[in-house]
């Protein structure tokens, strides 16, 4: 570990209050000239660092960057090794090359903006510097490729019980990733994943999880405007915020993923889904047909009933909400 890294750690223990340079040079074996130099890494990367002549050095509560150490401190399980990056075109892009290498389960790729985020259908996904949260998690999970769909609904699950911690009111999820506040998309998922074919089993999984915790400086682009929204109206003081949520959202994910089979989380998806009990428009390809949403079965496919009265389980498609 860096010294930078593990000035860091120091400030995150004592956050909003003074550490002398003696002190940290002396927890960490070097020179204060090493300690001052880390300081200024840090404060040039972003970190909200106070620097007082005979006090010391102090990480204000208000800091709002994005890292590996504050988000490790507000965690609970060992299960992720964390990799937060300045800018990145797609963290599940560039997670899922690191999966075709080889790399084990459990990385979270981090971005403090996406230039080129994605979502289903390869539909853009709005990715601006500090204003929400845009992460990768690699699984290895052993399951069919038919049980694929537990994964975003276990990941929806999780993302909402560990946003609603946060604000005011509750999300409710949109069949089949859409977290929804206010009735605007707040926060996605994307699972994409490969699968051996020798066995038809899941050779990897790549669960993308993008939250607009925050406006942009400039609003949404126009287009977006009448669907998308972000959890919070402006920055409030709670700048450490999106360090909180992520390591909640994992957390919570945790408790889900590793008891999968059981799915646990299917009472809570089933209790915030918008859709039950509503007409709805179903897009498939080129098909769009009107329906009412029933139910979800034990695979989470949307039970639906069309206007002859026929039902049909839907695995895949888009469904809009009859207003």
């Amino acid at each position: 570990m860096s010294a930078k890294s593990r000035v860091l750690e120091l400030l995150i223990q004592k956050k909003g209050a003074y550490i002398s340079g003696q002190e940290m040079a002396d927890a960490l074996q070097v020179s204060r000239n090493t300690v001052w130099k880390a300081v200024k890494g840090l404060q040039e990367q972003g970190y909200a660092i106070c620097a007082v002549p005979n006090r010391g050095y102090c990480l204000e509560e208000k800091n709002s960057r994005l890292s590996k150490e504050e988000i490790q401190s507000h965690l609970s399980t060992a299960l992720w090794r964390l990799e937060v990056c300045d800018s990145l075109p797609s963290t599940n892009t560039a997670l899922k090359h690191k999966a075709q290498l080889g790399e084990p389960e459990g990385l979270v790729l981090i971005a403090q903006e996406q230039t080129n985020g994605r979502g289903r259908r390869d539909r853009s996904f709005y990715s601006p510097r500090d204003c929400g949260i845009y992460m990768s998690l690699l699984l290895r999970p052993s399951l069919e490729f038919s049980q694929a769909a537990c994964l975003t609904a276990c990941a929806a699950a999780a993302v909402a019980q560990a946003l609603d911690e946060f604000i005011d009111g509750e999300t409710q999820i949109k069949w089949v990733n859409d977290i929804l506040y206010h009735e605007k998309k707040s926060a996605g998922i994307l699972t994409e994943a490969a699968v051996d074919m020798e066995d038809g089993k899941l050779e990897y999984a790549v669960l993308g999880i993008g939250v607009n915790v925050y406006p942009p400086a400039n609003d949404y682009p126009e287009e977006l405007r009448s669907v998308v929204g972000s959890l919070f109206s402006q920055r409030t003081c709670r700048e450490d915020v999106r360090n909180q949520m992520i390591a909640r959202i994992l957390d919570r994910f945790s408790i889900y993923y590793q008891t999968l089979p059981q799915k646990e989380y299917y009472d809570i998806y089933r209790q915030k889904s918008i859709v039950l009990g509503r007409p709805v428009q179903i897009l498939q390809g080129a098909n769009t047909w009107q329906g009412l949403a029933l139910d979800l079965d034990e695979n989470f496919r949307l039970l639906v009933q069309d206007a002859d009265g026929r039902r049909q389980a839907l695995s895949s498609g888009e469904v809009r909400i009859n207003y």
